[in-house]
């Protein structure tokens, strides 16, 4: 059973391409690691921006309270 969804997986693979080869030029490129799916990462990274846009950093907020958190145990002394 497997064998059958690895040689589906192999051939999906084989056929399945994102950027050309030729054009590649590693010293050039934005990111070289992902030089194999740059394309799709550029659009789905456009298309995110433009779906969502946060209001306000909310993790930000809650970095401060436990910072002030912290300070406050610092200052408490040991009985």
């Amino acid at each position: 059973m497997m064998d059958k969804y690895h040689k589906r997986y192999i051939s999906v693979k084989r056929y399945l391409h994102f950027s050309d080869n030729s054009t590649y030029d590693p010293n050039n490129h934005p990111n070289p690691k992902l030089n194999k799916i740059w394309p799709v990462y550029e659009r789905l990274n456009k298309k995110f921006q433009d779906a969502y846009t946060p209001e306000r950093n909310d993790i930000n907020i809650v970095f401060q309270e436990c910072a002030k958190f912290a300070l406050t145990l610092k200052k408490k002394k040991a009985e």
